[in-house]
């Protein structure tokens, strides 16, 4: 009797714990599995293109596209003061990870030794990569740890980009992109 009591116990522990997965397991609506995230590309773009700032999409299927925008609609959505598929609960997101305004200006500087479309009677303005219009292959490896994969103009995504905005306002950490040769 002992022995058909424990059992009893014992199959009805086990059915405990399955009946909520089973009954209240839900499926997640397909637009659910679509992933936003805020992005950047440093590129070879013309006067006033070093940066390009866009929306990434991950699809069902894992591919990626990336709907630019302008660097002042960008901020509208990065803020929360426009609606974005990348920012639905409309974070300020400069506010939250401590980023400046100037940090965003000065993503070009980590492609280019200096700024590639200076205007006449423009002060010099140093970029930080080792080369024109490049980081040296130790600034790339820097560049790694951002998602950056291959090419200098893949995109920086998600928490990679807030990371970097973040690691962009620390005097030393531009100091090591800097001496990175």
């Amino acid at each position: 009797m002992l022995v058909k009591l424990r059992k009893i116990v014992l199959l009805l522990t086990v059915l405990a714990e399955l009946i909520p997965s089973v009954v209240f397991a839900q499926q997640l609506p397909e637009s659910a599995k679509i992933k936003h995230y805020f992005c950047i590309k440093l590129v070879n773009g013309t006067e006033g293109q070093e940066v390009r700032y866009g929306i990434l999409t991950i699809g069902l299927s894992g591919n990626k596209t990336v709907q630019f925008l302008t660097l002042d609609e960008w901020m509208k959505q990065f803020t929360g003061r426009k609606e974005s598929k990348a920012n639905p609960d409309r974070v300020d997101y400069m506010r939250e990870y401590k980023i400046s305004f100037k940090t965003i200006k000065n993503l070009w500087k980590l492609k280019f030794s200096e700024y590639p479309w200076g205007k006449k009677h423009e002060e010099h303005i140093p970029g930080w990569a080792a080369k024109p219009f490049s980081p040296s292959p130790a600034q790339m490896q820097i560049l790694r740890e951002y998602g950056i994969k291959k090419f200098i103009t893949d995109p920086i995504y998600g928490d990679n980009l807030f990371r970097l905005l973040q690691d962009m306002q620390n005097p030393e950490w531009v100091q090591n992109y800097i001496n990175a040769q």
